[in-house]
């Protein structure tokens, strides 16, 4: 599995797995990792701060989350919220010994027992944004989020017919100060049509490849933080499942009743939006944000800038869109290529002339999600090719726009 590439949220079920993590934090924990079993104090012990100096605090809605046990747990004792395994847990992490807020990279926690599927969710706190996932299998599962900025989580259950507890938590303890934790980039993808869900898009992993590379070579120095917008991004284009045909029908129509695509995309504005506003009023807002999009996703990202105001606009470093369907060839302040056509869904209005943000919108000559209306003899010839050739080719899209905005974030300094 590689955690490098996971943006939001993994659940891993396998008992198995969970024991193998276990033993690995327990490993760790003398390279200041904690690993809490909540085996060490007795049945009954309501737990709040006795687990500042690991960098935690633990809290519920109505009740105090007390240590239990649970028969349907092989590693109890656990940790439940109140006392009768319904409370919400909610967990806060701090500078050990401290109660000053801090934040962690990644932790992992399980979860359970799961006996009603999506009836329990974990909700991720974050410096730029909440993520929540609906716990989808049955019996103990681990949750394990690395997506960095982690200020804390919920875990809580709407109609689990047993309730759940925690236990297994392993985190590496926050600085003293979380300020000094945060990026100085923060990437937000939205992946394009029918692409995995938590995943970064196929030209957003080769644009972040370039831009880190092209910033270490410039002496840029600084973290850059990746994230994936967590929306549907559903599937348009099938021979095999008539419903990512009727979504792709209904795009084109911009009919809500056909297919499931517009309604995917507003979510995707929905999430994006929150991730952005969240940003920008935390504590870590300093962070520059750049904005990535390819297909559905390039419509999301263009129509959530669009929709900032001039002083969220000024958080915002840079926007590159990849197939665009609301591409507007008219629009020189961001298009790349010079086409001669718009998009298949539209024409997104020209973008708002801002000197703190860089605006790249690019589109290959023969994809027709950017590039409506191409004579039919190269519709047929080139079909969908083209809209997969923003990576992975020589000198594409998303290595040049990488380079460019790690060339112009460089000169900004």
């Amino acid at each position: 599995m590689r955690k490098s590439e996971r943006s939001i949220i993994i659940r891993i079920s396998s008992l198995a797995l969970a024991a193998f993590l276990g033993l690995f934090a327990t490993v760790t924990t003398s390279a200041n990792a904690s690993f809490l079993t909540f085996d060490n104090f007795y049945t009954g012990t309501l737990i709040t701060d006795q687990y500042k100096g690991e960098g935690v605090l633990f809290s519920g809605q109505y009740e105090t989350p007390e240590i239990a046990w649970d028969e349907s747990n092989g590693t109890s004792p656990v940790l439940r919220g109140g006392s009768d395994f319904y409370e919400p847990i909610y967990a806060k992490f701090v500078a050990p010994g401290t109660t000053t807020p801090g934040t962690i990279d990644s932790f992992s926690v399980d979860v359970g027992y799961i006996n009603d599927l999506y009836s329990t969710e974990v909700v991720v706190h974050t410096t730029h944004g909440d993520s929540t996932i609906y716990l989808d299998e049955y019996g103990i599962d681990t949750v394990y989020s690395s997506v960095g900025g982690i200020t804390g989580f919920d875990v809580a259950a709407s109609e689990e017919g047993a309730g759940f507890a925690i236990d297994n938590l392993s985190f590496t303890p926050p600085a003293a100060s979380p300020k000094s934790r945060c990026a100085k980039y923060l990437v937000i993808d939205s992946r394009g049509s029918g692409e995995p869900r938590y995943e970064i898009s196929a030209p957003g992993k080769e644009f972040l490849k370039a831009l880190k590379g092209r910033l270490k070579a410039l002496g840029n120095a600084g973290r850059v933080l990746k994230l994936s917008n967590p929306y549907p991004a559903v599937g348009v284009f099938s021979l095999i499942d008539p419903r990512k045909g009727l979504n792709g029908l209904g795009a084109f129509l911009h009919k809500d009743q056909i297919g499931a695509y517009r309604d995917s995309e507003r979510e995707g504005e929905r999430e994006l939006r929150a991730l952005v506003t969240n940003q920008i009023g935390s504590f870590c807002g300093s962070s520059k944000i750049i904005l990535v999009g390819y297909s559905q996703g390039a419509e999301v990202a263009g129509d959530v800038y669009q929709g900032l105001s001039r002083l969220q606009r000024k958080h915002i470093a840079a926007v590159v869109l990849f197939g665009d369907p609301r591409y507007n060839h008219r629009d020189h302040n961001a298009d790349q290529d010079r086409r001669t056509l718009d998009g298949s869904l539209g024409t997104r209005p020209k973008f708002p002339h801002n000197g703190a943000t860089r605006l790249f919108s690019y589109c290959r000559v023969n994809d027709p999600i950017c590039q409506w209306r191409l004579p039919l003899h190269t519709l047929i010839w080139h079909r969908m090719t083209e809209h997969h050739q923003y990576w992975a080719v020589r000198s594409s899209s998303a290595e040049d726009a990488g380079r460019r905005i790690a060339d112009f974030l460089s000169r900004r300094r």
